[in-house]
């Protein structure tokens, strides 16, 4: 009878005690751990549709900085008069230094890699940083130059140049006659961008997401097209390492869709192995389509909650022993009178 009781009252002790909130502890860690990933599935989406709009705003911005040179009297009237070969050392000397003073001032405020000028022949006849004939290879990349000289505003993919060895992108814009802007397109001018200013415009502010956040971009491909802010690829990983994983399958599939609505938050295994909460989404560098992941570490995104539950086990236990020294020393107290009986 005396086992009886206390058996008993351990398990009413259990039943009032531990049970409740072990329950109780299981529905409020379960539902901190889905505010959290609501909050950070809107932070993350909120931050994308930021840079997104950086992104846009940065080469929106670029183009209609270079229609401005291309449309100024000194560019125009210079490669107008370069263009008839018939200028005197002179005047050609006095051509390039006009057009350096002119376009030194804007490339010094953006940072820009190079601007170089091509004729209608498709020849570089000046360069801001670099000698013409150094630069000569990269106006025959692509189609963006002859599209230019075409009278369409044109953006090449991003490119390594060996040369200025550096991964570039290259912005070209047409530029009319001078005299006669009926003559059509003349030449083109041509701003060039290099890698660490485009890693620049894609992971400003990523440490407000948290200290483990990182930004990067992929191509149709799962190239990358800018480092990482974790090994192994914070430098020279662009245009040089592929990304292979279910997400980056995915967000290429989109890519290639041209679905720039594309945005969805997952949990992934980053390239690193790292477990994280990321945000896959589409943006457009220059002309081309790009695959955006903004990722977090899962330990650093859940570590609050994790401490949050293992408090709660931790306070369950000291309870649960807490009610079964109560039980056992109020089933004490009943036996005692019970036994005289």
């Amino acid at each position: 009878m005396k086992f009886g009781i206390q058996v008993k009252l351990v398990l009413m002790a259990l039943l009032i005690g531990f049970f409740p909130i072990v329950f109780l502890s299981t529905i409020s860690t379960n539902k901190s751990f889905e505010e959290v990933t609501h909050q950070v599935e809107n932070n993350t989406q909120l931050f994308a549709n930021m840079t997104n709009d950086r992104i846009e705003t940065y080469f929106v911005t670029r183009e209609g900085d270079a229609r401005i040179l291309a449309e100024s009297r000194i560019i125009r009237e210079g490669v107008e008069i370069l263009n008839t070969f018939q200028a005197t050392p002179e005047e050609k000397e006095k051509i390039q230094t006009d057009f350096e003073y002119f376009l030194s001032t804007a490339s010094m405020y953006y940072s820009y890699t190079d601007i170089f000028i091509t004729n209608k022949y498709n020849e570089v006849i000046f360069s801001l940083n670099y000698s013409p004939l150094d630069i000569a290879p990269i106006a025959a990349v692509g189609d963006y130059s002859i599209n230019a000289l075409n009278g369409a505003q044109s953006w090449s993919d991003l490119f390594r140049n060996s040369f200025i060895d550096d991964n570039i992108l290259v912005l070209s814009t047409p530029i009319s006659g001078y005299v006669n802007r009926m003559n059509g397109t003349i030449g083109t001018i041509n701003i060039v961008i290099n890698q660490g200013a485009l890693n620049h415009i894609v992971k400003t502010g990523r440490d407000k997401l948290g200290t483990t956040a990182d930004v990067y971009l992929i191509d149709q491909n799962g190239l990358l097209m800018t480092n990482t802010s974790r090994e192994p690829y914070i430098e020279n990983g662009a245009l040089k390492e592929t990304i292979e994983a279910d997400f980056v399958t995915d967000l290429s599939t989109q890519i290639r869709s041209n679905n720039l609505d594309f945005n969805e938050v997952r949990t992934t295994q980053s390239y690193d192995g790292t477990k994280t909460v990321s945000n896959l989404s589409i943006v457009r560098i220059g002309s081309q389509n790009a695959g955006m992941i903004i990722e977090v570490a899962a330990d650093e995104v859940f570590g609050g909650q994790k401490a949050l539950g293992e408090l709660i086990m931790i306070v369950s236990i000291i309870v649960v022993v807490l009610s079964l020294i109560m039980a056992f020393a109020t089933a004490k107290s009943f036996i005692k009178p019970i036994s005289k009986l």
